[in-house]
């Protein structure tokens, strides 16, 4: 966040917002994010954006396979800055009332590298972290930032 000076976010499947209303995680940002999850009655509208980043931790594993190619046009579609999604890689401890497993897309890095750079509508610079029984991390399309950041320079 600060190193893109990023003043808009958007924290896409934040869940209830504890992190923000009881935890005050925004206050070490210094930037309040719009809330999405369409989970949670009072954060089911996704805010068009655009925002200067986006992220997204724990929230594509629960995302069904065939689904993920609109989740991830949803997110790059509002970011200009950045991109960062926290991805777990095994299965969760809750399991659902139909007895599916709450992580119901668990995939390597590659997988999710691959969605982002099939999906994407514009390319964005990206961190992707996977952890769980795969620790990985990847950053794509780090170019755009290296350009931003030098334009900030002049």
């Amino acid at each position: 966040v600060q190193d893109t000076k990023s003043e808009s976010l958007l924290d896409y499947g934040c869940g209830k917002g504890l992190q923000y209303t009881e935890w005050k995680h925004h206050e070490e940002l210094g930037v309040m994010p719009a809330l999405y999850d369409p989970a949670v009655p009072e954060h089911e509208v996704l805010p068009n954006g655009p925002f200067d980043g986006v992220y997204s931790t724990d929230v594509l594993e629960h995302i069904p396979k065939e689904d993920i190619p609109k989740t991830i046009m949803e997110i790059f579609s509002r970011a200009e800055r950045f991109v960062f999604l926290a991805i777990c890689t095994r299965p969760a401890l809750a399991v659902l009332p139909s007895g599916e497993n709450a992580h119901c897309t668990v995939e390597p890095i590659a997988f999710w590298k691959e969605m982002v750079e099939t999906y994407t509508p514009k390319p964005v610079y990206t961190h992707i972290k996977t952890y769980g029984n795969c620790n990985s991390y990847e950053i794509l399309f780090e170019e755009l930032y290296l350009e931003w950041f030098l334009s900030q320079i002049d």
